[in-house]
């Protein structure tokens, strides 16, 4: 008799080893996924970023989230760096807005670091800072920014990828500010 408690003593603390051990590994999966989410910036598979929205925002505002979806890349979803324009729609207007709603030129060329990025996982993040609104009147406005580009790799590292100067010009709508053309170029 006590040798059939003892086996049964042994099989139920198995089973609770077990157990903790499932656990264990939940809680190492799942924490390693919130993880992964906050070094790529908070962002799922949607592209969905939290923040304010074309009709509260003010044009610096504007020119920061139009940039800044512009200007991130998901190399595995997306077919080009184009497609992100179709993220930044909401702050776009005028041809900006029309051209982020026709498919990319034939012909593009896509960047050397396209595929790799792809093959990897890693997404590209930019940062935008804007330093200056260089010509403000009623409806109009003129901003100039500077976009910093991260590679977010699967393993958690990051690599500057490039920086730039963009002068952006935005329109004042009756839903909020919109930027209708921008012009960059890397910094030195």
């Amino acid at each position: 008799m006590t040798a059939l408690r003892t086996r049964t003593a042994v099989i139920a603390a198995a089973i609770v080893a077990v157990i903790a051990l499932i656990g264990a590994v939940v809680l190492v999966v799942t924490l390693a996924g919130s993880s992964s989410e906050q070094q790529h910036g908070g962002r799922d598979d949607s592209g969905h970023v939290d923040g304010p929205t074309p009709g509260n925002a003010d044009a610096a505002t504007a020119t920061q989230q139009a940039l800044s979806a512009m200007f991130s890349w998901q190399p595995k979803n997306d077919p080009s760096p184009g497609t992100a324009a179709t993220r930044a729609l909401p702050w776009l207007g005028g041809e900006l807005a029309a051209s982020a709603n026709t498919p990319p030129a034939a012909g593009m060329r896509e960047l050397p670091e396209w595929a790799a990025w792809r093959a990897a996982g890693d997404i590209v993040s930019a940062s935008v800072l804007v330093t200056d609104s260089i010509d403000t009147t009623q409806g109009r406005a003129v901003s100039e920014a500077v976009v910093t580009q991260t590679v977010l790799h699967r393993d958690g590292t990051s690599t500057r990828y490039r920086q730039l100067k963009v002068r952006a010009v935005l329109e004042s709508t009756s839903d909020g500010w919109r930027m209708t053309e921008y012009n960059a170029a890397p910094t030195r």
